[in-house]
């Protein structure tokens, strides 16, 4: 079973302490699918916002999830930054992907390029 949903708590929980601590408020938004090629989350506090989307674990963020001869939705968002190298640096400040490193117990969380658009995924989709 995956807990998807228990990454994005934990998540939600620490950015939540740590806004606080700077005296922030953070907002999460579960978008329940509305977003579906983006992100499970907004996050904002107000003046900036993150979308992010959660897996379970690290092998969940390269599964060939697919229909015949179509290429997998997570290679959509690699595709158009690829084609369109301005929106890089403002992508990667603001979409991210999470999960769970079983091993270590602990959440990891990085910038969605980093992870999903790189070469192991991307070969995946080029299939």
């Amino acid at each position: 079973m995956k807990h998807e949903q228990a990454v994005a708590d934990a998540l939600n929980r620490f950015l939540s302490r740590k806004a606080a601590k700077f005296g922030r408020n953070i907002h999460s938004l579960a978008l329940d699918g509305q977003d579906r090629d983006a992100g499970d989350y907004l996050l904002t506090d107000e003046s900036e916002f993150a979308i992010i989307e959660f897996k379970h674990t690290d092998v969940d963020i390269s599964l060939k999830k697919k229909k015949k001869n179509k290429k997998p939705r997570r290679l959509r968002p690699c595709e158009s930054l690829e084609a369109n190298a301005k929106m890089t640096a403002s992508h990667d400040r603001c979409h991210f992907i999470a999960w769970t490193q079983l091993l270590k117990q602990y959440m990891q969380p990085n910038v969605y390029r980093h992870d999903v658009c790189n070469r192991k995924f991307s070969a995946m989709g080029a299939n």
